[in-house]
């Protein structure tokens, strides 16, 4: 009995352990998608929005990878963004970024903040 006991506790805690190390690295990944293979940018205060070129695409995603960041808290529910970006993985796969402010982005319920001005990097490519 005491060994059914034992096994169940280091059993359980192991899983625990599993989930932890899980749970960091979901949190510590960077919430910019290096993979995409379109990405496309909305306004979120007209609803306009751009494509990039492969061109645009490869520059904005170097530009977003060489940015630090970190998570700075939870996302609640919360309307308004000043842009959206929309990066496609695949034909049917896709991730949203919303760029709240200069250097804070929401993405899958965390928020995320920016050592760099977010906003002026994406108006370089929505205005070229």
């Amino acid at each position: 009995m005491k060994k059914n006991r034992k096994l169940v506790l280091i059993s359980l805690l192991v899983l625990l352990i599993f989930i932890v190390v899980l749970f960091a690295f979901w949190i510590l990944k960077s919430p910019f998608e290096s993979n995409a293979i379109k990405i496309e940018i909305q306004n979120g205060s007209t609803g306009e929005i751009v494509e990039l070129d492969n061109s645009q695409r490869d520059q904005l995603i170097q530009k977003l990878n060489s940015l630090e960041t970190h998570v700075s808290g939870i996302s609640g529910f919360s309307t308004g963004y000043e842009y959206k970006i929309i990066f496609f993985l695949s034909d049917r796969n896709t991730k949203e970024l919303y760029v709240k402010n200069l250097s804070c982005v929401s993405k899958n319920g965390l928020l995320y903040r920016v050592n760099g001005n977010l906003v002026s990097i994406i108006q370089e490519f929505i205005n070229n």
